[in-house]
Parts: C-alpha cells; sequence; structure tokens
C-alpha cells in the first residue's frame, strides 16, 4: 500500500477521532451491519485525484453517518483492521488507485470499535475480503538510555478538570513562539507548518514507543529497562515535501529530538511483528 495513502490515514485517525467498536442496539450473536450503505465508483478530488474527504462516524459530531469521499479501497480495509502502524498491513499495491464513494448509515448507539466489524463485514459481503495474519521479521529500533539517562520526570497526575477535558476544540491549533502547536488537553499529536509535537501525560515507555513508531513508520521496541508512567513532551520539524529539515531554522528531527529532549536515543535492529496479509480483494463491489 502507497505511503501517501497511509500517511493521509494516521493523520484523520488523529484529527477526526475515527475509529471503531460494538453497537449497543445488536445482539452479540447478529452480524454487525449498517442501516444502509451505498458505494460508487468515485468523482475524483483534487488536481491528482488522490484528495478525500472523510467525516463522521462515531467519536464524531456525527456519530450516525460515515461518508468518505474519493476514498481509497485500501484506505477502508486499513481502518476496517483497526491496526495502529501501517507497516502492519501488507496489501497489492492497485489499493491506492481504486476509489470510491462511500456512504454508511449506523445504528443509534453504535459504539467506535463495532464501525470496524461493520466495515470488514461491508468489505467481506461486497468486495469478498479475505485476509491473514503472519509473523514477519522487519527493520526497526530499540529504545534505549541515552548517555546521562533520562530527561523527563515521573508523571504528575492531571487535575480533575484537566482529565475530563476534551480534544475536540474549535479553532485553528494556538502555536508557541517558537512555532510548535500548543496541545489542547487529551490531544496526544499535532502538526503544523513544518513543527510537529507529542505529549503523552502518565504514560509508560512502551506507549511512548507506540507513539513513535507511528512517526517513524518502523516498529520501536522499548529496550530502557523503565517501568514507571512519565509525562513526556518532544517537539521536532516535520519535514514537507520540498523542504529541508537540515536548515538551520528547522528545528530538530525526531531522533535527535529524542535524545536531547528525553535522553533516550534509536538504535536500529530487526524484530518480529504481527502482520495482517490481503490475500484477496474485488476491485469492483457487489451492487449496492
Amino acid at each position: 500500500m502507497s505511503v501517501m495513502i497511509m500517511k493521509s490515514v494516521i493523520f484523520v485517525l488523529l484529527v477526526s477521532g475515527v475509529a471503531f467498536g460494538q453497537a449497543a442496539s445488536q445482539s452479540t450473536d447478529a452480524k454487525p451491519a449498517f442501516e444502509v450503505a451505498s458505494i460508487k465508483p468515485a468523482k475524483p478530488l483534487g488536481p491528482l485525484g488522490k484528495r478525500f474527504e472523510m467525516n463522521g462516524g462515531p467519536g464524531t459530531n456525527d456519530p450516525g453517518l460515515f461518508t468518505c469521499r474519493n476514498c481509497a479501497l485500501g484506505l477502508l480495509v486499513y481502518l476496517a483492521l483497526e491496526l495502529p502502524n501501517d507497516f502492519q498491513f501488507s496489501g497489492p499495491g492497485w489499493l491506492d488507485d481504486v476509489r470510491f464513494d462511500v456512504s454508511a448509515k449506523l445504528p443509534p448507539g453504535a459504539s467506535k470499535a463495532q464501525f470496524a466489524l461493520m466495515l470488514k463485514n461491508l468489505l467481506t459481503e461486497r468486495f469478498k475480503l479475505v485476509l491473514h495474519h503472519e509473523q514477519k521479521e522487519i527493520s526497526g529500533y530499540s529504545l534505549t538510555l541515552a548517555k546521562g539517562g533520562p530527561k523527563f520526570k515521573p508523571a504528575i497526575h492531571p487535575a480533575p478538570d484537566d482529565a475530563a477535558a476534551s480534544s475536540d476544540q474549535a479553532g485553528p491549533l494556538k502555536l508557541d513562539r517558537e512555532g510548535y502547536p500548543i496541545l489542547p488537553p487529551g490531544t496526544i499529536m499535532a502538526a503544523t507548518r513544518g513543527h510537529a509535537r507529542i505529549g503523552l501525560k502518565d504514560a509508560t515507555i512502551g506507549e511512548l514507543a507506540e507513539q513513535l513508531s507511528r512517526q517513524m513508520r518502523m516498529p520501536v521496541w522499548d529496550a530502557t529497562g523503565l517501568n514507571g508512567r512519565y509525562d513526556f513532551t518532544i517537539s521536532w520539524a516535520a519535514q514537507r515535501p520540498g523542504t529541508d529539515a537540515s536548515e538551520p531554522d528547522a528545528g530538530p528531527t525526531l531522533e535527535s529530538a529524542i535524545q536531547s529532549q528525553l535522553g533516550l536515543k534509536l538504535e536500529s535492529r530487526r524484530g518480529p511483528i504481527d502482520v495482517v496479509v490481503v490475500d484477496h480483494l474485488e476491485k469492483v463491489p457487489t451492487e449496492n
């Protein structure tokens, strides 16, 4: 699957909160399904035909209706699999090129995890999706202690008002004096204008490694030996197409920020991960 679509998927998941779960209105024996679902050949968006628009679903302002315009078939499969990282998914290269306009009405009370199961069942029924899991050894990083040790501190548990705050805040992100996004309560990661920031509260090193895996687009394994819970903040230059992150005013790379700001470092290694493989998928769905 292409890097372009996967980067778009990760951004949309972070910003929109689209995720997956079980509808209270359906019995555990019933096969979860959308009330109504329409899949039609896409009308291309953007000059290259690659732009897509995804809205609605559980966790959004329109929980009962999920829509995706000019949606790559690979994006739909990826959403249905509930995978945190694109390197855990393997499919044919054409998944980014076959696109549809999708509209699906969810049953009342559908939760986030049910959305994924409904979508997976839809893909199985309409596109004859067949999958399997396998262990695959790939390149990645070990997250280890740098010289001088960690620079972060044990977690400061949030005040009740902070803990209850939501990341769904209207308006653009605010920036600090250096141009990095100020993360609203409940937001883990944001990027804007070539500057990115991760903020984790009361988190383990393993949870930090998971976030770094998403940014590195490779697995990151915790090898620090630290077992506590901590508060982490990392700010770095998010390189954009046509820019040079090595310019003096661009800011640190993610790798150098991990070392200078957290007192940790990344060391190359290989290791096994679970990968979901697409065995079969039709390019043309059955009729609505």
